[in-house]
């Protein structure tokens, strides 16, 4: 009888591959002798993981170490990526000990895609990460000038200080001659001792922009006082280059040997891959000793799309070929014979191969073992579940099938990253909904365990906000002597509850101001009891952290006059808020220390990655028109002044109002001219300048229309689509102008449009777009005499449409403000009523707090005033809010003060 080990898993791409014919081919896949020993422990889950971020991109294993990365993550931006670092605790529990972010990683840089562990380092790769000045000439050798671009790729790497908390010590990029545009610099990395390699799969070689793709290796030379300081030693280039190969796409290094992956390099046919092999000659001087290509490889085969070396042997992936089924994929072994010649002693392919598995998407080889991934494996019913194969050397060099790891759920690609050490496996499952859609999944297996218990998605820590509902989680484990029984112990343990199917739940919502722990500290400890039918127990301890959701921790007094015509005056992104003319960088204890200022104020503000928009709504003489500044961080705080925008219509004296509304977001800067009745469109292009891509008209019904529809007042972007509030004396609409994908919008009466609903004069007094949701401020209509403010939510649909699917409002508002700002960030919203009375006291204003529910409804969550309720204070008149820091200010009677109140949220 066949026995196998079923698990998680997930899913992952790979551009430009084409489909082969569906012949099959027949050859003797690898025996299997199933070792129970092998079988998944642990499920890593990080306090923090959320949709869409693919932990599990990356994983390295090293000792008592574990490296996941999240391309997508959170760093010191949102979706900069980040890394995440687990500590085996001694019994094969992996604890998470630190989170690592790139200083200078941002938006979509992919920081966490490569990550390599080597001792007390962790290398990771950013490979769209970093700006670079490259000099051009023309065909004669004449110097035409320079420019900069972005995209080349950075690496950084990070130390251990002993007490498991890593400092970033470097932050790589090649040497001014090597670095190519778009060069993916990062792609790939391994770290052994004092050398890291470094992929490039899209480099130059020998000649520019000859796209080859290099490799670089860095060493730590170690500066004279001990600090780590790593060099350029080398550049790899394999002796037959050539254009868009992708040489380094995969990369492995131990000891003097380096292997590069090309993947596309052509051999027998197009695509057929290969692997090359360097040494050093121990003067730190790298020669190609190897090309390495499978016997009987094919076009599209893919071979070297992951390497892995240990000792004399190297596993090489080519997820294309089609040694048992159709790109069912296959790992190919070679072995160092003593004088550097290496020869193929294996090819390791399943018994259970079916079309498109991609067995060797990711190869990891350790001492006798080899694990492969083929996250497009299917199992049973399931499609893509994916699967991880452990494959074992008796010595002689013959391969067995000892294990096979599953993943349980459709498309979450089981597989797509794996890594081995002396002990454990860790699988990424890079499309798992562990923590909603595609958050990834990252799950280990002891090489040593026996037969037993095991409880997957165990993790010692739990935090949740104190709003959390009575369902806590549902134990899942597997035993080889099911079913299981459950039952609870520890100090805490009256506080939850737990049923036969292993459902936890709190007893009673939590309250982080009213704790019902012992401790009264809001950590409670809990003992989880799980026993087998032979009455054998489990226990697993755990510590479940109530947060508290929102917490004020700072605020101050804002000394210089605020402009009051200004909707807009406070932005923030990540470490940066803008305020004013002023750019602000967040401090230590929360709050932010003013480190620029533009000379600029009187409009609207914007901020987004380096970058800030701020308008001079009298700016540009003679005409007195108005203008929008662009500024960008040069990388030490200083805000370059690099571009001043302007109307179309400078001539015009109704262009004053341009830029009294904008909206800035990654690549795309969008710009109202209120007094035009037009919006502005631009994209930022590779040398960050932004460059007016369209610009949207009022709309005429006839020739002498008097009451055209213009766009006037809110606007937001999310990714290429702009939202903009439009109409004329008759009412209201938001406006959805959709990029076609050819940066062409459409005009008004083709674009989608939101009717106005409630009371429809005060329809879309704000608005905020994130992901596929749309908010929509307006006013119910009312019979009591007013209009009661209300969010209206819109949802994206399969086709692109926005539907409203429900509204929400603050219970609070009663006789408060019919014309509430909002603003949506991931899972939050907050929205003011800076007209709202508190306690009795008339337009002291208030803010509140919502929370996104699984069906796109909103909850309540908590109401924000300012520390001192004032009458006339109209507090929440202006908000910055990134889905982590909330800045509050009001707007106060002349002669008054304002203040400006900071929060940090806490999920």
């Amino acid at each position: 009888m066949r026995v196998f080990i079923y698990f998680v898993v997930f899913i992952l791409f790979f551009t430009g591959c084409t489909e082969k014919e569906t012949k099959r081919v027949y050859v003797k896949s690898v025996p299997i002798v199933l070792d129970n020993q092998i079988k998944i422990t642990q499920q890593l889950v990080p306090t923090d993981l959320k949709s869409n971020i693919r932990y599990g991109s990356s994983i390295s294993l090293n000792g008592d170490y574990l490296a996941v990365g999240a391309e997508y993550g959170d760093g010191w931006y949102q979706n900069s990526g980040s890394v995440y670092m687990y500590k085996n605790d001694g019994n094969g529990n992996y604890i998470e000990i630190d989170k690592l972010k790139g200083s200078g990683s941002y938006e979509w840089r992919f920081f966490g895609n490569s990550v390599s562990v080597s001792g007390d380092y962790v290398t990771v790769g950013a490979y769209l990460e970093g700006i670079a000045t490259k000099t051009e000439y023309d065909e004669n050798g004449t110097w035409l000038g320079t420019s900069q671009f972005g995209g080349a790729g950075r690496t950084y790497i990070f130390k251990n200080d002993g007490n498991d908390t890593y400092k970033e010590v470097a932050k790589l990029q090649p040497i001014a001659g090597d670095i190519t545009a778009y060069g993916f610099f990062g792609s790939s990395v391994s770290m052994d001792g004092n050398y890291t390699l470094i992929g490039s799969e899209f480099g130059d070689g020998n000649i520019s922009e000859d796209s080859v793709g290099s490799a670089f290796i860095f060493k730590n030379i170690f500066w004279p006082n001990g600090n780590d300081r790593f060099v350029q030693i080398a550049k790899l280039i394999a002796n037959d280059p050539q254009r868009h190969s992708q040489f380094g796409r995969s990369v492995a290094l131990e000891g003097n040997y380096a292997v590069v992956g090309a993947v596309r390099k052509d051999g027998n046919d197009i695509d057929t891959g290969a692997a090359y092999v360097f040494k050093n000659d121990g003067n730190d001087s790298y020669t190609q000793i190897a090309k390495l290509t499978g016997l009987g490889s094919k076009k599209e085969d893919y071979f070297g799309a992951s390497v892995s070396i240990s000792g004399n042997y190297i596993a090489v992936g080519a997820y294309g070929d089609d040694g048992a089924e159709v790109e069912s994929g296959a790992v190919y072994v070679f072995k160092n014979d003593g004088n550097d010649n290496y020869v193929q002693v294996a090819k390791l392919t399943v018994e259970d191969a079916s079309f498109k598995d991609w067995l060797g998407y990711s190869v990891s080889i350790k001492d006798s073992l080899i694990v492969a991934g083929a996250f497009y494996s299917d199992e049973g019913n399931l499609e893509n579940n994916g699967a991880a194969y452990v494959f074992k050397n008796d010595g002689n060099d013959n391969y067995t099938q000892s294990a096979k790891l599953v993943g349980k759920n459709s498309k979450d690609s089981f597989g797509s990253s794996v890594s081995l050490s002396s002990n454990n496996i860790a699988v990424g499952s890079l499309l798992d909904d562990v923590s909603g859609s595609d958050s990834g999944g990252v799950y280990t297996a002891s090489l040593s365990a026996g037969d037993g218990l095991y409880f997957l998605n165990y993790k010692p820590l739990w935090q949740v906000d104190e709003d959390k509902t009575a369902d806590l989680f549902s134990i899942n484990a597997i035993s080889s002597n099911s079913p299981l029984t459950y039952s609870l112990l520890g100090v805490d343990n009256s506080v939850f509850s737990v049923d036969n199917d292993g459902k936890i739940t709190f007893n009673s919502v939590p309250d982080f101001e009213n704790p019902n722990d012992n401790n009264l500290d809001n950590n409670y400890l809990l003992s989880i009891i799980l026993t087998d039918q032979t009455n054998t127990s489990y226990t697993f301890n755990q510590t479940i952290t109530v947060n508290d959701k929102v917490k004020a921790v700072l605020n101050f007094e804002v000394n210089e006059t605020i402009d009051r015509f200004s909707k807009d005056y406070i932005d923030i992104d990540g470490d940066y808020m803008v305020r004013v003319g002023d750019i602000y960088k967040k401090s230590l204890s929360g709050g932010y220390d003013k480190v620029f200022e533009t000379g600029v104020g009187g409009g609207a503000v914007g901020i987004s990655g380096d970058f800030v928009a701020i308008s001079g709504l009298i700016d540009h003489s003679p005409e007195a028109n108005g203008t929008v500044k662009i500024f960008k961080n040069d990388g030490n705080d200083n805000f370059i002044h690099t571009q001043t925008l302007f109307s179309d219509f400078v001539d015009d004296s109704l262009s004053f109002n341009f830029g009294r509304s904008l909206a800035i977001k990654g690549d795309y800067l969008a710009i109202e001219s209120r007094s035009e009745g037009r919006l502005y469109i631009y994209k930022k292009d590779v040398n960050d300048n932004f460059i007016k891509i369209a610009r949207i008209d009022p709309h005429y019904l006839y020739e002498g229309d008097r009451h055209p529809k213009k766009l006037s007042g809110a606007i937001d972007i999310a990714g290429d689509t702009i939202f903009a509030k439009g109409g004329n004396r008759w009412g209201t609409d938001v406006y959805i102008f959709k990029n076609d994908g050819n940066d062409n919008y459409p005009a008004i009466p083709d674009a989608d449009i939101i009717p106005s609903v409630g009371a429809g004069y005060q329809f879309a007094h704000d608005l905020s777009a994130d992901e596929d949701l749309l908010l929509i401020s307006g006013a119910s209509s009312s019979t009591a005499g007013f209009n009661q403010g209300v969010i209206y939510v819109y949802k994206k649909d399969i086709n692109g449409t926005y539907i409203g699917s429900s509204t929400f409002a603050s219970s609070t508002y009663l006789n408060g403000d019919n014309n509430p700002r909002v603003i949506l960030e991931g899972d939050y919203a907050v929205v003011s009523a800076k007209g709202a009375a508190v306690n009795g006291v008339n337009f002291a204003g208030l803010v509140s707090l919502f929370k996104k529910q699984d069906n796109d409804t909103f909850a309540h969550m908590q109401v924000i005033t300012a520390a001192n309720i004032e009458r006339y204070s109209f507090f929440g008149s202006f908000m910055g809010f990134d889905g982590v820091s909330l800045v509050i200010a009001d707007k106060p009677s002349l002669g008054i003060k304002p203040t400006t109140y900071f929060y940090k949220l806490f999920e």
